[in-house]
């Protein structure tokens, strides 16, 4: 954690920025597309490698009363992420061919960060919905009067 401000009182906003020395993403893919006219299809894992991310969140939150208590509840979370290195390996083969599959995935290791800039927005979007839907269970359970002093 680098830097963190807070805005409770008006806005209810919490900026935090930091730097995290690797972060790695895994998931399943399924990718259809056309070279010329030859069809490519490839379904599997993946796996994103960042070094060195420097990250800021921008979190706000609105209140929420349920049983005489007030409670926080995250009402938008931007998540920038902004690593010095990137490495993808997706799977090893693309229609069933490994030279294919090794010759993109020379690709987009070549242009790590050109591809990262493409899918920079997804990946934060998932990010944040999944950070949002953890601090909202979190933070349904604990009224407002039991951690943030008036």
């Amino acid at each position: 954690l680098a830097q963190a401000t807070t805005n409770l009182d008006d806005v209810k906003k919490v900026e935090v920025t930091g730097k995290t020395p690797a972060l790695r993403v895994t998931g399943e893919y399924l990718s259809e597309g056309l070279i010329v006219n030859f069809p490519l299809h490839s379904a599997g894992s993946f796996t994103i490698n960042m070094t060195e991310v420097t990250s800021s969140w921008v979190v706000y939150l609105r209140e929420i009363q349920r049983n005489q208590s007030t409670y926080l509840q995250i009402d938008g979370f931007d998540i920038n992420m902004m690593p010095i290195s990137i490495s993808f390996q997706p799977a090893s083969q693309l229609d069933g061919d490994n030279r294919l599959g090794d010759a993109v995935n020379l690709i987009l290791n070549e242009n790590s960060h050109e591809v990262y800039s493409i899918i920079k927005g997804r990946l934060a979007g998932v990010f944040s919905g999944v950070l949002t839907e953890l601090a909202n269970q979190v933070l349904s359970q604990v009224p407002v009067q039991e951690y943030l002093v008036p």
